[in-house]
């Protein structure tokens, strides 16, 4: 074999090294999501503004939920928009500091009360307006993204965790979680510029946007009690990210495990056509 030939590599080949990537949670969450139906585009394009580049989020996802209007008529109700990242690991796994309800929490749920007071919008308000005029569609100019995420998911069960880091993982390896924290984060900062100069339609007061980190490895929380400290595995958290600089309000990660994605989405489908029941 001269020196310029290359060995064609074997499908088997090939598929060992794809293995180690996140393309097949990719593909296994898009699956997913189509199953559940919602609407997927896979490698979303943002600016990510500190370097002046553009990169992709694995997937975004829409589902719009319609209602009956005066006049029997179906029409559009609210949205629901994923932002989603994936990773793999095959030796490291996440370790979460977690917590019920902490002080932050609250913090955040106050946090998103004045902000949408300030601003003029304050939910309930805005929803009853709706409510007694089924005609009539509420857009908020000036709303933050990060204001649209849900502080409470009640279908499902989850602690606040604060804090994360990463075990087993080789010494100088990337941190792939602080990596993948950074492509939500920028893309919603992304999102979110897009809305304010008009590039991007505004967003409606019922409508809300979840950001997700899938893991296809281990996720274990880490706490004290009485003095000793306690490791347990997990499938779900909510992981609070104060973020980027200037980032208007913290955000609630929504990390879980890739085996746990689909009961997840079932759950979170459940909340949304029974809060959607109730209106």
């Amino acid at each position: 074999m001269g020196m310029s030939e290359t060995k064609e590599p074997l499908e088997s080949d090939v598929k060992k090294e794809i293995e180690k990537t996140g393309l097949p949670t990719e593909i296994r969450a898009t699956e997913a999501l189509n199953n559940e139906g919602w609407m997927v585009f896979n490698e979303y394009p943002y600016l990510d503004i500190d370097e002046n580049k553009i990169r992709t989020l694995d997937i975004v996802a829409n589902k719009s939920f319609m209602r009956i209007n005066n006049n029997q008529e179906k029409e559009f109700d609210f949205e629901y928009t994923l932002y989603i990242e994936c990773k793999k690991a095959s030796k490291h796994s996440w370790v979460f500091f977690t917590q019920a309800s902490p002080l932050p929490f609250i913090w955040l749920s106050i946090d998103q009360l004045a902000y949408a007071v300030t601003k003029g919008t304050f939910n309930r308000t805005i929803e009853v307006l709706e409510e007694s005029n089924k005609e009539l569609t509420v857009e908020v100019t000036g709303m933050s993204v990060f204001s649209r995420i849900p502080v409470q998911l009640e279908s499902l069960s989850y602690k606040i965790a604060l804090s994360q880091q990463s075990v087993f993982n080789n010494k100088g390896a990337r941190d792939d979680f602080y990596e993948a924290l950074m492509q939500v984060l920028k893309t919603l900062s992304d999102k979110e510029r897009n809305v304010e100069s008009g590039k991007d339609s505004k967003i409606r007061v019922k409508d809300r946007i979840v950001p997700i980190i899938i893991f296809d490895g281990f996720l274990f929380e880490c706490f004290f009690e009485k003095e000793n400290l306690k490791i347990s595995k997990i499938d779900y958290t909510r992981y609070l990210a104060h973020g980027l600089p200037n980032q208007r309000l913290p955000a609630l990660i929504d990390v879980m495990t890739a085996d746990y994605f689909p009961t997840y989405l079932k759950k979170l489908n459940e909340e949304l056509v029974s809060k959607k029941e109730q209106k």
